[in-house]
């Protein structure tokens, strides 16, 4: 039986709970377990963080398909990019990247919202269209922490002082791409959906900052 939930155990691992079984505390299994997660971790990172660059929207139709398991969840891998994004930006922007993770954290189900609405002939859920928005913003804030980082060690290159130009554009593009390969139709409707899409993000995007920004100074 399982250890931990006292399952019955068919394999090495339990297909309840997925706890290993180990029979026998020993330092040697200790240490082997932990290198075991460390290693499996890196893999599961690069290989995300590979296609997520490289592949727009693979990694959402990936997950859509119930292909999960090589490849880090998007709630984890959104809170793991975005922890270091936001670290970096409040070293040199402290005031607006005290209010901005409360912004992404209203208008991320915000952007999914639209996203059901525009695409509401899919047949998909809320759930399918939140995940679409979590790889978005992760490749979203992985940009800003290369832009952040290639502009602090280089400033005085003449392309380093347009690099929130040179992102804003690389971010559009991607998203461009990863829309169209995650939801097929027509290039005339896709057009027009991601142009509503974008002027509805601003919009919602700098309200937020306003209203988020005053009720902080209020405090």
């Amino acid at each position: 039986l399982c250890k931990n939930c006292n399952s019955e155990l068919v394999d090495l691992y339990c297909s309840e709970c997925g706890q290993k079984n180990i029979e026998s505390f020993t330092f040697t299994k200790l240490v082997k377990d932990f290198f075991d997660n460390i290693f499996s971790l890196d893999s599961r990172l690069f290989q995300t963080l590979k296609f997520l660059i490289i592949r727009p929207g693979y990694l959402t139709n990936e997950y859509w398909s119930g292909k999960r398991i090589t490849y880090l969840p998007p709630f984890r891998l959104y809170l793991l990019i975005s922890i270091v994004c936001f670290g970096i930006g409040s070293m040199q922007l402290p005031e607006i990247y005290a209010i901005l993770p409360y912004v992404y954290f209203f208008l991320m189900p915000c952007t999914a919202l639209i996203l059901l609405i525009l695409y509401r002939k899919n047949n998909s859920l809320y759930f399918h269209h939140f995940i679409t928005t979590l790889h978005f913003h992760s490749f979203m804030f992985l940009m800003f922490t290369f832009g952040k980082l290639l502009y602090f060690f280089n400033k005085e290159i003449p392309i380093v002082s347009n690099i929130s130009n040179i992102v804003t554009i690389t971010i559009l593009i991607y998203l461009f791409f990863m829309l169209k390969n995650i939801y097929i139709e027509t290039l005339t409707k896709f057009i027009i959906k991601f142009v509503t899409l974008i002027c509805i993000y601003i919009a919602l995007f700098f309200s937020l900052i306003i209203t988020i920004g005053t009720f902080v100074k209020q405090l």
